[in-house]
């Protein structure tokens, strides 16, 4: 019993707390901003290309075109953007990577097709030609 919990104890304290009592209770809000994510997400044409924040992926994974956005590169003129304010990212790398693909969507021409404070979607290009 020690050997297992010892462990656990010293990760949650180094963590900050122990779910599900912690302050900021994030994990309590995830059924509604997996719903307000789809809502977003289902202005998108079903087979248009869509490229999202790393952690959107999972739940937008039923899409028949979806890459990630550290994982893509410079996203296609063609694909929708769905970004999260509140993302998290894999490793410094890739969080700098994303914060300079957000830095130039501004600059794109993108037209901003929806956003409820937490999500953002980017449309296509003007001059792309979507499929």
């Amino acid at each position: 019993f020690v050997v297992v919990t010892t462990p656990a104890l010293v990760c949650a304290w180094a963590q900050g707390s122990i779910p599900p009592f912690e302050d900021d209770p994030v994990f309590l809000g995830r059924a509604s901003a997996i719903e307000a994510l789809r809502a977003i997400a289902a202005q998108v044409p079903r087979d248009a290309p869509l490229v999202a924040d790393e952690g959107l992926v999972t739940p937008l994974a039923s899409r028949a075109a979806i890459r990630r956005l550290t994982g893509s590169g410079v996203p296609s003129r063609q694909a929708f953007i769905i970004i999260d304010r509140d993302a998290w990212s894999p490793s410094r790398a890739a969080a700098a990577q994303r914060d300079r693909l957000l830095a130039r969507l501004p600059l794109s021409g993108r037209p901003i097709v929806a956003d409820d404070g937490r999500f953002v979607l980017w449309g296509p290009q003007p001059d792309a030609v979507i499929p």
